[in-house]
């Protein structure tokens, strides 16, 4: 059973008259030591504790005094990410005769384990924790980081490690340098300035795809087992997951890298890029390739399961009814799609989790998906001025998101387009001159967001 531990209770969901109600269970007053209050969660039937931000037990907890020798309890504690003095979470076994039993409690400190929630009571917490564990039908007994590896390798590598397998074949270019594959594919992050018109409009808009990652993830062919070499590049297909030599011009296209992004931006690009270049009318001449003929949607069934969770979040009429809890999670859902893909591309990632390749091709999938969004806005006349990863600013002078850029937004549905702004900022002279003065896409997306969120606390 789950607990929120605090400083003078453990808080707990109980059943009574057949609802579910909070239940708080009192600490004794003379309760002061480790395995007194061991003792006192377990008869109190908890089995996974986890401990109030800023209470007393958080603030004094170490791993060396976690793990201070004791008679009855043995404790094993894991280091935060952040402090490695601090603990993101600890078992607890009892010492028996034989060795030890247990694990008989798990005690997590979320202070320490990088969820970064907004938590300002105990319900909170345990709504918090109760939904993340429902919504992805797996306990979360330790940091976020440890939680997003446990998914990733139960729903990939458990489950066909032969689609896991690195190949053991280098990939080096005709000129025998080896390829750049973190450069075979480029998120978009690009601007451009405002026009004479955009310059007089009013308001500027952001919106956000939140789960653009995962559903690329859930489609992109990811290859297995060994690599071939296509020497002339006849065997790319559009299908095929592979790294590419091409030579491409945007040949007339609308997207020319002046008033919409280009899709160039190297001499070797994965698979979903070079299909991508072809769908938005480049000329695009393959000139070699290193493949896999082996291909499969290793990562559906993660990326599956994370879109379905934040559906279950974010539907009219959701079973979450706990607002801050429900953002809370909104948040480690994203954070967890961050970090699965980001362990991709960490050397020291466990065995058959470190492939640059499947990045590079998730990378390219997702950026394809935006060009397709831009295709479809600017053929109604809607023509962004930023573009950073996952979001689109545009500028207008309506002040409503919604008809801001019809047909955007799909309000009461999963998924798809946010509008990422409360309200929109006003295009005041002080971010006219950022679009003018700052020459870096990036710094211009945090500068928006930095300023969206004075005026938010401005306003409340």
């Amino acid at each position: 059973m789950l607990g929120v531990l605090t400083d003078t209770d453990f808080i707990q969901v109980s059943t009574a008259g057949g609802k579910r109600v909070l239940q708080s269970i009192p600490i004794p007053a003379e309760m002061s030591d480790l395995s007194a209050l061991f003792l006192h969660a377990v008869q109190t039937g908890l089995t996974s504790v986890w401990v109030m931000p800023g209470s007393r037990f958080s603030c004094e907890a170490t791993c060396s005094f976690l793990e201070q020798n004791d008679s009855v309890w043995e404790v094993v504690a894991r280091p935060g990410p952040l402090d490695p003095t601090r603990p993101a979470c600890a078992c607890v076994w009892r010492k028996v005769g034989a060795g030890r039993q247990g694990p008989i409690l798990s005690l997590v400190f979320p202070e320490y384990g990088g969820w970064r929630w907004q938590l300002p009571n105990a319900s909170t917490l345990l709504a918090t924790v109760t939904y993340v564990e429902h919504a992805l039908g797996m306990p979360a007994r330790c940091s976020l980081e440890q939680l997003a590896l446990d998914l990733l390798k139960g729903l990939t590598v458990e489950a066909d490690a032969s689609w896991t397998r690195p190949p053991t074949i280098d990939m080096p270019t005709s000129n025998g340098q080896t390829i750049p594959m973190l450069e075979s594919a480029q998120p978009i992050v690009w601007m451009r300035p405002l026009t004479v018109t955009e310059w007089r409009m009013r308001y500027l808009h952001k919106y956000e795809h939140n789960t653009l990652d995962l559903e690329a993830c859930a489609e992109v062919l990811l290859g297995a087992g060994n690599l071939l070499h296509s020497v002339n590049g006849r065997a790319y297909d559009g299908k095929l997951p592979g790294i590419w030599r091409v030579k491409a011009v945007t040949a007339g296209s609308l997207f020319d890298g002046k008033y919409l992004p280009s899709c160039i931006h190297g001499e070797w690009m994965c698979t979903p890029e070079v299909k991508c270049c072809t769908d938005i009318a480049y000329q695009v001449q393959v000139i070699e390739g290193y493949y896999w003929p082996e291909s499969h949607r290793t990562l559906e069934r993660w990326a599956t399961t994370l879109c379905k969770a934040h559906q279950r979040l974010t539907m009219a009429g959701t079973t979450y009814r706990h607002t801050q809890a429900r953002t809370n999670v909104s948040h480690t859902i994203q954070a967890i799609t961050q970090l699965g893909i980001g362990t991709l591309v960490d050397e020291k990632a466990p065995g058959g989790l470190y492939r640059p390749d499947w990045w590079a091709q998730i990378t390219g999938q997702s950026r394809a998906r935006m060009f397709t969004h831009m295709g479809t806005l600017v053929r109604r006349g809607y023509m962004p001025v930023l573009v950073d990863r996952h979001a689109l600013w545009f500028v207008s002078n309506d002040p409503h998101p919604l008809t801001a850029v019809p047909g955007l937004l799909s309000p009461g549905k999963s998924g798809g387009y946010k509008a990422a702004y409360e309200t929109p900022l006003a295009l005041s002279r002080e971010i006219k001159e950022a679009f003018r003065n700052t020459h870096s896409a990036d710094q211009l997306a945090m500068l928006l967001d930095t300023l969206a969120k004075q005026e938010e606390k401005v306003v409340q």
